[in-house]
């Protein structure tokens, strides 16, 4: 690994910690990039090398929680859900040719920034009632396929089912521990493919570091303007990518 690439390998990591705490959306949407445009890894490679880093993030959190006394029982179902979907998502990712990925991608990037720009409450009532269950496959399939974490499904579902905006980031993050382990155990067992070790360890490490950050800044912070700058700079970055798709 070079130097420039280490350095950049730090970056991505922290921004990606950042958002995940921040908006409970983001972590994925800033690795796949990274890995597909700078380390240069294919989309294969760059999907399992991107679930390697959530879920050393995602398994950070299991630990805060159980230590912290909050447990993971009430998150298991959601967990177990997504580790199906993961596992499904694996499957049907060998299905889709490279343009395909890069299109799915580009619309969830662009998913994600209509999210941030819209959101303007912590918690709506009153809308969806969609089982948790049902959340965590459809986000855990999302991650199977292009490597992301699944907060752009998760987070605001939960918002629509009246969960507020802080447990539905918790919820985001512990089910990624379902999705991300089932997706890269299917993954590697299968003969599809395995991640690059050392980059996913670097960026999950630093991913944690983002989010330790992030909890440092949070109190004070402007969260509705820079919720509003990151949705406007993820729904240019995704039509960009979609135009080059």
């Amino acid at each position: 690994m070079t130097v420039s690439l280490l350095i950049l390998s730090l970056l991505a990591g922290i921004s990606a910690g950042l958002l995940a705490s921040f908006f409970g959306v983001g972590g994925g949407i800033v690795l796949i990039p990274f890995l597909t445009e700078i380390a240069l890894l294919s989309p294969k490679s760059s999907v399992q090398t991107s679930l390697l880093s959530i879920l050393c993030l995602s398994s950070f959190i299991a630990y805060r929680q159980v230590t912290g006394g909050g447990g993971l029982k009430l998150v298991l179902p959601l967990m177990f859900s997504a580790a199906v979907g993961g596992v499904l998502g694996v499957l049907i990712s060998q299905w889709i040719d490279e343009s395909v990925f890069k299109k799915l991608f580009a619309l969830v990037v662009i998913g994600s920034g209509i999210h941030l720009l819209i959101q303007k409450k912590e918690k709506v009532t009153g809308g969806l009632k969609i089982p948790l269950s049902g959340i965590g496959a459809l986000s855990g399939a999302l991650s199977g396929i292009l490597g992301v974490g699944g907060g752009i499904v998760a987070v605001p579902l939960q918002l629509y089912s009246g969960v507020s905006l802080t447990h539905a980031t918790v919820n985001s993050l512990l089910m990624m521990l379902g999705s991300t382990s089932a997706a890269l155990l299917f993954g590697i067992a299968s003969g599809i493919g395995g991640p690059e070790p050392v980059i996913g360890i670097l960026l999950g490490v630093t991913s944690i570091a983002g989010m330790l950050l992030a909890e440092r800044l949070r109190e004070g912070f402007p969260m509705q303007s820079y919720r509003r700058a990151a949705g406007a700079f993820f729904l240019l970055a995704g039509i960009l990518l979609l135009l080059r798709s």
